[in-house]
């Protein structure tokens, strides 16, 4: 339950940090195609058939590139090369353990911590148990997918079937 507050609140409390996020189209006065629902776009699947990207929402199903969300599946034992983003990376732990060094600083993060990479930092991610470690990621601005998942074997997913819902269903 908590995880899912806190998810909530990264989701839709992005307006305090990033208000170009969460601005709307229909603010502009234009219309824009997106799913109201989703399972996710697409997967990376890795030479071992598991899955590393889950992304959940970019600009194929947001209809605009001012936020991403995924979840990534860290393999056990596994250490991340450093690297940087050009965007905000909000890194929030699902299970397992990651070990978040930005800069040369780190902490191990644990189910319920969070880990911030601002643009232009180096960040590796590294994982030192014996089990997978599963975070959601919020990358904002967007464009990271596609910068990180250029060369990857992707797998699409399907769209959840949305019908038209009386107005006054809920009365």
């Amino acid at each position: 339950m908590r995880m899912n507050l806190l998810c909530l609140s990264l989701v839709f409390g992005t307006g305090l940090l990033f208000p170009a996020a969460v601005a709307t189209a229909q603010d502009e006065g234009e219309s824009v195609d997106y799913d109201v629902v989703t399972a996710g776009t697409r997967v990376v699947v890795r030479p071992d058939g598991s899955e590393g990207i889950k992304m959940l929402v970019e600009a194929a199903n947001l209809g605009s590139d001012n936020l991403e969300i995924a979840e990534l599946t860290f393999p056990p034992n596994s250490h991340g090369r450093s690297h940087a983003h050009h965007s905000i990376e909000i890194f929030y732990v699902l299970s397992g353990q990651l070990t978040h060094v930005v800069n040369g600083r780190g902490a191990r993060l644990t189910p319920g911590m969070v880990g911030i990479v601002r643009p232009g930092d180096t960040v590796e991610h590294i994982v030192e148990v014996d089990e997978p470690t599963r975070v959601l990621v919020i990358w904002a601005p967007g464009g990271e997918a596609d910068r990180i998942l250029s060369r990857a074997n992707t797998r699409k997913i399907d769209k959840v079937p949305v019908s038209d819902f009386p107005a006054d269903a809920g009365d």
